[in-house]
């Protein structure tokens, strides 16, 4: 089980509930400012959050959802563009930004490890 991708993919829900107004609005459907985008990046991001929880110990359904997780990419930076409430704005940008800094610490820490690899799977490329 990956707690770390468990915690980001809550971490991505979270701030998905604080923007669901802008989400939900009526008229984001017909607008072309990139909200359905974030819709669906926001349902990637549940399943994905989903298979870490449930199917985890699958090795074919966790690289589903790493594939799933990567739309944290765009999903994250368009969410925490449109906040409208400027501090919360402010705090949840430099919060996420050093929640990624420490995982991307955390994340060489064990790079040298035999196990880690940077693909989910085995390639006759890398071997």
């Amino acid at each position: 089980v990956s707690y770390a991708n468990i915690i980001k993919c809550l971490a991505g829900v979270a701030l998905t509930v604080v923007c669901m107004k802008m989400l939900l609005s009526e008229d984001s459907c017909e607008s072309g400012n990139g909200v359905m985008h974030l819709k669906f990046y926001s349902v990637l991001n549940l399943f994905a959050l989903m298979i870490y929880c449930c199917g985890s110990f699958i090795p074919e359904v966790s690289r589903i959802g790493y594939y799933f997780l990567v739309s944290q990419v765009f999903l994250i930076p368009g969410l925490l563009i449109r906040m409208e409430n400027k501090k919360l704005k402010v705090v949840a940008i430099i919060g996420f930004t050093l929640f990624y800094i420490l995982y991307f610490a955390l994340f060489l820490r064990s790079a040298n490890d035999v196990n880690v690899r940077i693909l989910p799977y085995l390639s006759w490329i890398f071997d």
